[in-house]
C-alpha cells in the first residue's frame, strides 16, 4: 500500500527521536501495534466519512479509544498528502 511506506518511515523516525539512537534490535522485533496499518486506515476513513465516535470504533476493534484517536491523527496527514480532501474539524472526537 502506498500509504504504508510513508507511515512506516515517519513512525520509525518518531521512535528514533524518542530513543535518541538507532534501533538496537532488528526491525519487527518488539511489541506489535494494537491495530495493523490497514485497520488504522479503515478506522480513519470510517471516522471521516461517517463521523462515528472513536469510542464506538474502539469497541469494534477491541482497543482503547485513545488507540483509535492516535490512528486517526497519524493517518489523516498521509491521506491529505495523497490528495484526499479532509476538513480540519473532522475526526476530532
Amino acid at each position: 500500500m502506498e500509504l504504508a511506506d510513508p507511515w512506516t518511515a515517519r513512525e520509525e523516525s518518531r521512535l528514533r527521536e524518542r530513543r535518541g539512537h538507532d534501533r538496537q534490535r532488528a526491525a519487527g522485533a518488539g511489541p506489535d501495534h494494537e491495530l495493523v496499518f490497514t485497520d488504522r486506515v479503515i478506522a480513519t476513513l470510517v471516522v471521516l466519512r461517517f463521523q462515528l465516535p472513536h469510542a464506538a470504533l474502539a469497541v469494534f476493534y477491541g482497543v482503547d479509544r485513545s488507540t483509535i484517536t492516535r490512528a486517526v491523527h497519524e493517518v489523516r496527514p498521509l491521506l491529505a498528502a495523497r490528495g484526499f480532501a479532509i476538513p480540519d474539524g473532522c475526526g476530532s472526537f
